[in-house]
């Protein structure tokens, strides 16, 4: 503290040059309860054991589920909070996400999810900041919608109970989510700030009962996944600003320009606003969807920016998913089921992805030949460099020929040929692997050619530990409804499937680690003898000699389905053979 200062709250001070009279006068006003606050001394509390606490609540959190809803509701994908209880600053998150690779029983502190990584590499580490988040449950996008008023109420009640017990003088709190609730159910005092500081505003909570108690500085800043959308500079300067002044406030250390500096190198590598003559047209491609925007966004763009937008089409798909391969290479981790909607928009209507085996699947029937001799080989790369790859690869978009547009000029999916659309109605669903049922079904299809064959969308699993990381097929709760998976090749058929001779030949199989016998099997195409990728859940016959079942996938070089044999000439079984012996 300094003569040519004046003190805030901790560790920030202002210079007296940078304070006019009147924003003098303002800092002033609030200065009695700020040095109340200071003053306090939480630590002569018994500290809350929030760790037993967490365990307990956990059992009374599964419980205000309903029944039918209860089949995912995992006590293992709540997540707990991190750090001590007493420290000088609290982290105040929202809701985790399946971005991780600690999804069971884990802490809030987790480096291998992408947005809590940004917050730990600020320098708000779980050795001096305690971290919560205000929905401890996993969830998917838009998953909050699912929860009934006693779930929120559990939730909303846990971390009311966690903001009590904490210590600390200083919250963070990140995204609007967060922010309306706050504003809505606290009594607060804001506090702008001025001189080097301008642009800050912090806010005083008070007690609800008595204005007069001080409870906690609150300083409102972006969630970190804003910057995974938009890398702005100057929305990354305040984003550091607010953060080095709640650091300050609470005599915390962190990396002052963390966000700007990630801004500017990203800016470096990836600049939406070119010129049109510094775009590369094998870039370009005219048929992929256009990309909608606000008339004010569009009023915004500089003339040149719109001219090519119209001309570039997915411009702004190739460049964004530029930007996250950019951020995926510096360490961030991304998932399928996390990835924005307009991404996972152009992989279901341009290739029929909607998984992550989906994805490579596609990847490697676009890719195989071209990666002979290549260094750049498919599992060297990550998720978001597959899906850039396909989004900005030449002579089509990663799936042309499976797109066209009408007379109007509306983009029209590989598979509208064979559906049909039902607008308005809806389908209960459940998954097609363990049969718990997920969200239904507003985008509901049927098959042309067999108008009473619900059209099922694939999907990676339903997040049960049976399924996780495999891609399954919704079904029809209602077993009586017959279905088709869709799939190009299923669906131009003639026939549909016979899903009793699946369940059939499934019955006559086991596994090679049931058997005790080998699990992968180098395999060939039976029509061009050309190798493809191993199979590595190689299946049996159950009865002796055991022989191998042979699998069928797509051929890279005869662009079809076909069936695979053991590359070194072993004996195999089809399901053809199980199914017929089966009959007789």
């Amino acid at each position: 503290m300094s003569a040519n200062t004046y003190h805030v709250f901790g560790d920030l001070e202002i210079p007296l040059e940078q304070i006019d009279t009147v924003a003098l006068e303002k800092l002033k006003r609030s200065a009695p309860l700020l040095r109340k606050l200071e003053g306090a001394d939480k630590k002569k509390r018994p500290l809350f054991n929030y760790q037993s606490a967490f365990k307990s609540w956990k059992i009374r959190e599964v419980a205000t589920w309903p029944e039918a809803q209860r089949y995912d509701r995992f006590e293992d994908e709540l997540v707990g909070p991190s750090g001590p209880l007493d420290a000088a600053i609290a982290s105040h998150l929202h809701y985790p996400s399946f971005t991780t690779k600690q999804r069971y029983n884990s802490e809030i502190a987790d480096s291998t999810n992408c947005c809590i990584r940004l917050v730990l590499e600020k320098g708000f580490t779980s050795k001096d900041s305690f971290m919560f988040n205000t929905f401890q449950r996993r969830e998917k996008r838009n998953g909050l919608k699912r929860y009934t008023e006693a779930s929120k109420d559990a939730h909303y009640g846990w971390s009311n109970l966690l903001r009590r017990e904490m210590h600390a003088k200083v919250e963070v709190v990140y995204g609007k989510a967060n922010r309306e609730r706050i504003e809505k159910t606290s009594r607060l005092t804001p506090i702008e700030l001025c001189g080097s500081w301008e642009g800050v505003t912090i806010h005083l909570e008070l007690a609800v009962a008595n204005p007069l108690t001080p409870l906690r500085i609150i300083v409102f800043v972006h969630h970190p996944e804003h910057f995974y959308h938009n890398w702005d500079t100057e929305t990354a300067r305040v984003q550091d600003l607010k953060l080095n002044a709640a650091a300050r406030l609470a005599g915390v250390a962190v990396d002052e320009s963390f966000y700007e500096k990630r801004a500017r190198w990203y800016s470096e590598s990836y600049n939406p606003l070119m010129d049109e003559e510094e775009t590369r047209e094998e870039d370009v491609e005219d048929d992929a969807p256009p990309v909608h925007a606000s008339s004010n966004d569009a009023d915004e763009r500089p003339a040149k920016r719109q001219k090519l937008l119209r001309k570039r089409g997915t411009g702004d798909l190739i460049q964004f998913t530029k930007g996250m391969l950019a951020l995926e290479k510096a360490g961030s981790i991304f998932e399928f089921s996390d990835l924005p909607i307009k991404v996972t928009t152009w992989l279901d209507f341009e290739h029929d992805v909607g998984s992550l085996e989906d994805l490579q699947a596609k990847y490697r029937s676009i890719f195989e030949d071209q990666e002979e001799g290549s260094t750049e080989k498919a599992p060297e790369l990550g998720l978001m460099g597959r899906i850039h790859r396909l989004v900005s690869r030449k002579g089509g978009m990663g799936g042309i020929r499976g797109r066209t547009r009408d007379d109007v000029g509306n983009l029209i999916s590989v598979l509208d040929k064979y559906v049909i659309h039902r607008p308005g109605e809806t389908m209960k669903r459940k998954c097609g692997n363990c049969g718990r049922n997920i969200e239904d079904d507003t985008y509901v299809r049927y098959w042309k050619t067999h108008p009473t064959y619900y059209v099922a969308h694939g999907f990676k699993g339903c997040h049960s530990k049976e399924c996780e990381g495999h891609r399954q097929w919704a079904i029809p709760v209602d077993g009586s409804i017959p279905w088709e998976a869709g799939q190009e090749d299923a669906l131009k058929g003639a026939q549909p499937v016979d899903r009793k001779k699946i369940a059939g030949y499934k019955s006559q199989v086991e596994s090679g680690e049931t058997l005790g016998l080998p699990t992968t099997v180098k395999v060939k195409c039976n029509t061009c003898g050309k190798e493809g990728k191993d199979d590595v859940k190689a299946e049996y016959d159950k009865h002796e000699p055991h022989y191998y079942l042979a699998m069928r996938r797509t051929c890279a070089a005869c662009k079809k389905r076909i069936t695979f044999l053991p590359a070194d000439g072993q004996q195999y079984v089809t399901t053809k053979i199980l199914w017929d012996r089966m009959q007789e």
